[in-house]
């Protein structure tokens, strides 16, 4: 409502949560709580990730013992699997309104970002926003491919087709999205190209496995991430803390050893009676180590920035003292 004056009311006049409190501490205090908003779309999303990495740890730890334990079902491995989907689902889901504080100040502000270090609506807030309906439909496809999955694991006369029409469906989307957006666009890619080589073989050899079938290219797609990795940290070393390389290190180290474990469950293949539980378990440990140091190193880039940020604040600087040092009056 407009005051006598004919400017528009402050958003949080008439919030009851700061009923009691004159305008002026009206007004700072639900700004306070706004900016506290600005960033939890982008929390939300992330939470969503290492929560979907968990679940499918977990998942391939089951599915090892299923494989070696002929009279246990699949139904207990994927009621995992689609307990962590539901809970990515929903966190997506909330990450579309989480923000809307922070959305309702700027426009109430008419500024795109209030405060200098909070997230732009524009450029950041809103894109977020669309990605995280975007990846809510990916979750949609990937349960259906999922299910898919387990009615083919569950029938005695497996007939190819749908299982392999999702893998390439998934590959797809997978592929759309590293072409699209440069962010993680590395991994998106590989994950499209492990899955494009899977179903392949699966298509080529109809009598083995999808486990079989997948090893091989995953395998491949996890030695190119290490790399991937390995040529990030090295370019971005110098605007890094102490406790960031650390984080990436040990990061690394858990890729190892997940790669280690595909590698150990590739060769188990030609051992005439193979048992998968202990590759599974170290598997299982190196997704949950991932899981960890990622959600460290998310909390330590919303503290100290954006390693793409700090780049390019770096590199402006360097432009500015080059410039500066070449400059006649600075003889």
């Amino acid at each position: 409502m407009a005051s006598p004056g004919g400017s528009a009311s402050s958003p949080f006049e008439h919030s009851g949560e700061f009923a009691g409190l004159d305008g002026r501490e009206q007004l700072l205090q639900g700004m306070a709580a706004s900016q506290g908003r600005a960033r939890s779309t982008h929390r939300a999303v992330h939470l969503a990730k290492v929560n979907f990495l968990v679940f499918h740890a977990v998942f391939l730890l089951l599915a090892c013992i299923k494989v070696d334990n002929d009279s246990m079902a699949w139904g207990p491995a994927f009621t995992v699997v689609f307990i962590g989907d539901s809970i990515s689902g929903l966190l997506l889901m909330c990450s579309w309104f989480v923000s809307w504080p922070y959305i309702k100040m700027c426009l109430h502000e008419r500024q795109t970002k209030v405060g200098v270090d909070q997230p732009s609506i524009l450029t950041e807030v809103l894109p977020e926003i669309i990605l995280a309906i975007l990846g809510f439909i990916f979750m949609i496809v990937l349960v259906v491919g999922e299910t898919v999955l387990y009615h083919y694991l569950e029938a005695e006369n497996r007939s190819p087709g749908p299982l392999e029409g999702m893998l390439f469906t998934v590959s797809l989307l997978c592929g759309a999205r590293a072409l699209a957006m440069r962010a993680q666009a590395a991994l998106y890619g590989l994950v499209s190209l492990a899955l494009l080589v899977t179903a392949c073989l699966m298509l080529a050899y109809p009598g083995h496995s999808v486990g079989e079938a997948a090893l091989i290219p995953g395998n491949f797609a996890v030695v190119l991430f290490i790399a991937k990795l390995v040529h990030v940290f090295w370019r971005s070393a110098r605007v890094l803390t102490k406790q960031e390389k650390v984080l990436r290190a040990l990061e690394m180290a858990c890729l190892l050893l997940a790669l280690s474990a595909g590698f150990g469950a590739l060769f188990a293949l030609t051992a005439d009676n193979p048992h998968y539980t202990g590759w599974g378990c170290a598997g299982c440990l190196a997704f949950l180590g991932v899981a960890a140091t990622r959600e460290r190193i998310q909390a330590s880039e919303a503290e100290h920035q954006t390693i793409s940020f700090r780049l390019l604040r770096q590199h402006a600087t360097n432009v500015g003292q080059s410039s500066t040092s070449f400059h006649p009056s600075a003889a």
